[in-house]
């Protein structure tokens, strides 16, 4: 075997090995609203609702995203450009018929300060 090859295997396979076995905590850091992030504007939305509670973030031509979110957590959804609007609905389940929602635009975190729906949502930003 030739020695480029060796010296390829060798500093190869542990960063294989290592993104095998990371990928979970990788994933986190490069996809998570306070990590790196390659898209030119995300929507978020903050749970301060204090309860659980599922985050369906869709941004109009971007991305869509489901996630329970815990009380102080951010969820987002990746958008093409700042400014284009989008949908955050929020309930206390993915089958749950009644949901809080409210339009805002990427580049924005809004905050879900109280759920209570269809009529009594807190919202802020």
């Amino acid at each position: 075997m030739p020695r480029l090859a060796k010296i390829a295997i060798v500093l190869v396979l542990p960063l294989v090995g290592a993104l095998f076995l990371f990928h979970g905590e990788i994933s986190r850091f490069l996809f998570h609203p306070d990590g790196l992030s390659l898209a030119p504007a995300e929507l978020c939305v903050e749970n301060r609702a204090g309860e659980v509670l599922v985050a369906k973030i869709a941004v109009f031509g971007g991305e869509t995203s489901t996630m329970l979110i815990e009380d102080g957590d951010v969820s987002c959804s990746a958008s093409p450009e700042a400014g284009r609007a989008g949908m955050i609905q929020i309930a206390r389940s993915e089958r749950a018929p009644d949901r809080c929602e409210l339009e805002a635009a990427a580049g924005a975190k809004m905050v879900i300060e109280r759920f209570d729906p269809p009529h009594e949502c807190g919202w802020s930003e």
